[in-house]
């Protein structure tokens, strides 16, 4: 759908075969999916919409405030592969912790350019799963992409819920996005200090970030084992440090267990550490370096050079 001056799409309820959902400037659209009414006449509830949708794609529209109005645990997005949201200037909230957990075939998510948008996550004061709740952890188990760019009022991308179940992430974008404070953000209590694998990820970049002070809580370390290239640029208060180990990984807030000279063992010492807040970071792994790793896929090198390849000012 291109230039429509609709306000809303009721249409929803009915397309129970939808698979690829596009709608470009469409100048009046506030929000894409109104949940509010949905019953039917004997008053039971409606079979849950969207139940096969695999695409969403919504590009300039100006006056989006939501995607979706009402209870969001009338969806069924369990389906929904790839979600583009690009110059939804006034979108405020994106997913819900209900939406959040049906999300679970999300492979591709890229947010760019949504100036009102503060965090990816908020709850909903008609749903009663929230951001603390442990019936059924917030998770995206399938999701390898992750691109996030030009949000100015951006606060924090992720929970730390979150973390422990991105077992397919393999690029992770974060870029441009001047308020941004926390990556992974805890609410309340640090607690115990805790290591957090991410075992797919290869390419990760973290660019024009002046607001950015930790990439995690302080007593949680993330390790990445199968990393390609790291670029840390102009994140000049960040204060989370990223170590570079003898055995070919990265640790971020995390330091390398050393060995005493006199147990007969030679000491084992990182190969560099560096804090952001004074000198930008890249590093990179060739394949012919480290013939175990493997090799990156094709569209994950071509989908990194797209956003990350070139200089910024060309898009400002």
């Amino acid at each position: 759908m291109d230039n429509w001056n609709a306000i809303s799409f009721d249409l929803m309820q009915g397309l129970s075969n939808l698979e690829e959902l596009k709608i470009e400037n469409c100048g009046g659209i506030q929000e894409v999916i109104k949940l509010e009414g949905l019953l039917t006449i004997k008053g039971e509830q409606q079979d849950l919409l969207l139940p096969r949708l695999k695409k969403m794609f919504l590009i300039d529209l100006h006056e989006l405030r939501c995607i979706w109005k009402g209870a969001t645990k009338l969806i069924n997005l369990n389906n929904l592969e790839d979600l583009i949201v690009i110059r939804c200037k006034k979108l405020t909230r994106l997913f819900t912790p209900a939406l959040t957990q049906s999300l679970q075939k999300l492979k591709f998510l890229e947010i760019e350019r949504c100036d009102e948008l503060e965090h990816l996550i908020v709850e909903n004061v008609e749903e009663q799963v929230s951001l603390e709740s442990h019936l059924q952890p917030l998770c995206f188990p399938k999701l390898e992409n992750v691109i996030v760019s030009y949000c100015n009022k951006l606060k924090s991308l992720f929970p730390m819920t979150i973390a422990d179940n991105l077992l397919e992430l393999r690029i992770f974008i974060v870029k441009k996005n001047p308020q941004l404070m926390e990556v992974f953000t805890l609410e309340g209590d640090a607690g115990v200090q805790k290591d957090v694998t991410l075992p797919q990820l290869q390419l990760m970049g973290l660019k024009g970030l002046p607001s950015l002070v930790n990439f995690c809580p302080k007593n949680y370390q993330f390790r990445l084992p199968k990393w390609g290239q790291l670029r840390v640029e102009s994140c000049k208060n960040m204060r989370t440090s990223f170590t570079r180990t003898p055995y070919r990984s990265v640790l971020i807030n995390g330091e390398v267990a050393q060995i005493d000279e006199p147990t007969g063992t030679s000491t084992i010492s990182p190969v560099l550490t560096i804090c952001p807040a004074n000198n930008d970071i890249t590093w990179r792994i060739d394949d012919y370096d480290d013939p175990t790793r493997k090799t990156l896929r094709f569209e994950d090198e071509l989908l990194w050079e797209q956003n990350y390849g070139y200089e910024d000012d060309e898009l400002a």
